[in-house]
């Protein structure tokens, strides 16, 4: 970032900005699944103006590919995540406990969309990695319930006053 106009590093659970100062917050990239949610929430309230937009993305508990197993629907849980020949530990999170947050951030959810859905399906089938993205870009015209995604977008609003 050295180098870039206006570029800030800090934790999303601690914004070094003053209160209602945007209109649209973005954090993509399962920034969610390394951090508090309900910090990091907080803050982006805390920082978008009225009717500021939010929109964001999480791992979530109830993907099929946890289907039957425990994790399965948890609110909040820690798992070890294998990606690009890797491995790390992520969260991972409930729909409902996120909305729950949401709400409690004076928050209005607009809009959910769920990704990797046939590839969430194909890897609890026991599929490696690789076939199961190449699974997922040859479905993916056909549309699996978003519930069911591993991974999901809210677009949401600030409502003009905090509860």
């Amino acid at each position: 970032m050295k180098g870039r106009k206006n570029a800030v590093c800090a934790s999303v659970e601690h914004l070094p900005f003053g209160e209602a100062v945007f209109e649209c917050v973005v954090c993509v990239g399962e920034v969610l699944s390394y951090c508090d949610p309900a910090a990091a929430l907080r803050e982006f309230a805390r920082i978008l103006s009225p009717r500021g937009h939010l929109v964001f993305d999480f791992g979530s508990t109830r993907s099929i590919v946890h289907w039957r197993t425990e994790l399965f629907g948890r609110a909040a849980d820690i798992l070890t995540d294998h990606y690009n020949g890797s491995s790390e530990k992520v969260w991972r999170y409930s729909p409902a406990y996120i909305r729950g947050l949401l709400k409690a951030n004076g928050f209005e959810i607009r809009q959910t969309h769920g990704i990797h859905t046939w590839s969430a399906l194909a890897k609890r089938l026991g599929t490696s990695e690789a076939r199961a993205l190449r699974m997922q870009r040859w479905l993916e015209i056909v549309r699996l319930p978003s519930i069911w995604a591993d991974i999901l977008t809210i677009v949401a609003v600030k409502e003009t006053s905090a509860r």
